[in-house]
């Protein structure tokens, strides 16, 4: 039997292995889209209402990533939120001054300085009752989000994920006004502040290639000197790896080449299909194609219906089988080396 016959017969045997192993969860990293994202800002200072600074400024887009675990990507039953980076884009130039300090115009309790980029700019006006005014502005916003493992029905999914600020600050100068009593100059962090959403359900789909995230958002965060309430859609999108042969289904006519491109890159690449195997191949979206996405993988397919009674492979194990088929098939020859056409991690071997 030639080399090529050897390993047509051993991908597709070892195709199957991957087919029949254990599954386990599948992260996806989904960009937001700004474009679609925003969250809209209500809330109090110091007990005043807030309102809008200028048009706009109560409401942001958002840009970033977010992490999630699923147990099937192309139809999952189970989803959990493991990170995120929502950022909170600038809506504008807002008051009070983003640098608190003694120069002119840094003392807010003289007045909120000149107007600063910020991601929302409150304006809470008590006057009438002789109080005073307020402005907040809110910068530099980061929110994590994370969940325990929930429930996908239909494509639909639940509320009561955990949003963390990473970062961010809230800007605040409060005019006590007429009736006297004690101003107010204060820079504020965030970070750590915690709220759970308490949104409609959110939904996961999937067209061609791509899943897409849409993720309601009710949340409130309180903090000494404000109450700040955030609505509104996150919504991320991403490709799905192990498309091997660009059909834009994940099945099983994908392991053969999956092993195929692991083994010899200039072999997958005959086919011409126009994939990047490297790229495709990276199921666990370590940065690099090689040994360890094979179990990812095997878990992207799901495996047939007695996969349970099947023993996983260790990482050692499907080592072990890769370097095997990397010798009975002649792969010490550069070709499995990385040759510019990809960050395949089998190196050359020389055989003894």
């Amino acid at each position: 039997m030639s080399a090529k016959s050897s390993l047509s017969v051993i991908v597709a045997v070892f195709g199957s292995v991957l087919y029949v192993s254990i599954a386990s969860g599948f992260p996806l990293t989904l960009s937001l889209d700004s474009g679609t994202s925003s969250l809209s800002m209500t809330g109090s200072a110091s007990g005043v209402v807030l309102e809008e600074q200028g048009p706009g400024s109560l409401v942001t887009s958002y840009s970033g990533t977010v992490t999630v675990d699923v147990d099937d990507p192309t139809n999952p039953t189970s989803i959990q939120f493991v990170n995120a980076a929502a950022t909170a884009n600038n809506s504008g130039n807002w008051l009070p001054n983003d640098v608190l300090g003694t120069g002119p115009g840094e003392n807010w309790t003289d007045g909120p300085g000149d107007a600063a980029r910020a991601n929302y700019g409150g304006f809470a006006d008590a006057s009438i009752f002789l109080i005073g005014t307020a402005n907040a502005g809110i910068r530099g916003l980061v929110f994590d989000v994370t969940s325990s493992t929930m429930a996908v029905v239909g494509g639909g999914l639940g509320s009561g994920q955990t949003f963390s600020i990473t970062t961010g600050v809230a800007d605040l100068n409060f005019d006590a006004g007429l009736l006297g009593g004690s101003d107010i100059a204060s820079s504020d962090s965030l970070a750590g502040e915690t709220a759970v959403n308490a949104a409609a359900n959110g939904s996961y789909s999937v067209a061609g290639n791509t899943a897409t995230l849409i993720m309601p958002v009710a949340i409130t965060i309180v903090d000494p000197n404000f109450t700040l309430n955030f609505s509104g859609t996150l919504r991320g999108s991403g490709p799905i790896f192990g498309d091997m042969n660009g059909d834009l289904v994940v099945d099983a006519a994908d392991a053969s080449l999956f092993v195929e491109a692991l083994v010899d890159l200039a072999a997958f690449n005959s086919h011409g299909f126009g994939v990047d195997a490297n790229l495709k191949g990276d199921v666990d979206q370590s940065g690099t194609f090689d040994t360890g996405d094979l179990a990812m993988f095997s878990a992207l397919l799901g495996g047939p219906a007695t996969a349970s009674a099947v023993p996983e492979p260790s990482s050692m194990t499907i080592v072990g089988i890769a370097v095997v088929l990397a010798l009975l098939c002649g792969c010490d020859r550069t070709r499995l080396a990385d040759t510019g056409q990809g960050r395949n991690s089998l190196t050359e071997r020389t055989p003894h």
